[in-house]
């Protein structure tokens, strides 16, 4: 750390230097390397930042220094400056490495027909990846293959990889089954208990009819049509809808607490040398007792390989904690949209809520707990295939 803020080598002279440093103590000045020679002279070590107070105390002591020698950054930011056109040389030199060394040279795309490469450059062009683009502007790989991955619906998967300059995107395409004219016969089967809601049958014969109640594993669709003399195995398909029951038991606190942000973050940048964080602008801690912090890093290249430098952007938010108090019936309603959301966690994307009934609640403890059920509407129909002997 002296290193960094800077120190001095000085020599005291007079006639009771033993005096001087007494009184440098009693102000909190720090000496270090003291030596003593035949003379009487003292030398020892300071920081910059105390020699105006060493001047004040040699002033009082009646004794006089000099300096011997400057260590630190300080002085050597001040003996490198002097060389300043040196210097901006070497800095240009590398601020145009890196620049150079951070763009977006080449976009290649593995793994995709003509017509699906096209999509995807389409696609990965809106989002600013192309030849020229800084790096730093891009989203993260990670982003990339999220979004890429959702907006072209023709990949199975597409891989995001940064070799240095280049960006590359590794495409597994889906694979579109062949149309079977002539499937295995089958039949449609319930996968689980039910009562039938609806049934809409295209091929095959209807085994129940709606308000009926099936058990996992009956025929809802025969596969088998005609009569016993001239029987014909078919595909059955279609669908069948089903009544499915649920109960679910969710427990709502009467006082919750939540985190509210209150103001606009303050911002604080920091450059990045190895493990040391040097301020830019934004140093004042704030004031309040509540604070959530999000931190930012970007580790700088060259060439695809990690740099020693980065940089540092933390946001503080000044947060409040609020409590919510329910009354009994608001804590209810709470309950059922909760459970609303856990239902629809372990059904079908395509189901569909037909009653919902709260059974039974009860408050214990500050909490209620409620026990609701639902009947809900979901496909019930699942293949299976016709065996000889059916």
């Amino acid at each position: 750390m002296n290193e960094v803020i800077g120190y001095v080598r000085i020599e005291i002279k007079g006639e009771v230097p033993e005096q001087f440093i007494n009184e440098c103590q009693n102000r909190g000045i720090v000496l270090w390397d003291l030596e003593n020679d035949k003379n009487g002279t003292i030398s020892a070590d300071i920081l910059t930042t105390n020699v105006k107070d060493v001047r004040w105390v040699a002033k009082k002591t009646g004794c006089k220094f000099r300096f011997l020698e400057r260590h630190g950054g300080p002085f050597f930011v001040r003996r490198v400056m002097k060389r300043y056109g040196f210097v901006a040389g070497i800095g240009l030199f590398f601020a145009v490495l890196w620049f150079l060394s951070n763009l977006v040279w080449n976009v290649e795309i593995e793994g995709a027909t003509p017509e699906l490469e096209h999509e995807l450059r389409l696609t990965i062009e809106e989002l600013g990846v192309r030849p020229g683009v800084l790096q730093s502007r891009l989203p993260s790989p990670e982003e990339l293959q999220s979004i890429v991955s959702a907006e072209v619906s023709e990949a199975t998967w597409i891989g995001v990889n940064v070799r240095g300059t280049t960006y590359q995107f590794q495409v597994v395409q889906k694979e579109l089954a062949e149309p079977h004219e002539d499937a295995a016969p089958r039949h449609l089967v319930a996968n689980r208990d039910a009562v039938v809601h609806d049934i809409f049958v295209e091929h095959g014969e209807a085994q129940v009819k709606e308000d009926d109640y099936v058990e996992k594993g009956d025929v809802l669709i025969s596969g088998l049509i005609g009569n016993e003399e001239n029987q014909q195995q078919v595909a059955a398909t279609g669908s069948v809808e089903g009544e499915i029951w649920y109960e679910t038991k969710v427990t709502v606190p009467l006082e919750r607490t939540y985190e509210v942000i209150e103001d606009e973050p303050q911002v604080h940048h920091r450059l990045l040398l190895g493990s040391l964080r040097v301020p830019l602008w934004g140093i004042r801690e704030p004031e309040a007792e509540n604070i959530k912090q999000e931190v930012d890093q970007s580790n700088w290249k060259l060439f695809g390989y990690d740099l020693p430098f980065g940089y540092e952007q933390k946001r503080m938010y000044e947060t409040e904690n609020y409590t919510q108090s329910y009354e009994e019936k608001e804590a209810v309603e709470v309950a059922k949209e909760f459970a609303k959301e856990e239902i629809f966690d372990h059904v079908d994307v395509d189901a569909e809520i037909k009653d919902e009934k709260v059974l039974h609640h009860e408050v214990e403890n500050g909490k209620v707990k409620v026990n609701i059920h639902y009947e809900m509407i979901e496909e019930i129909v699942e293949e299976q295939p016709i065996v000889q002997g059916d």
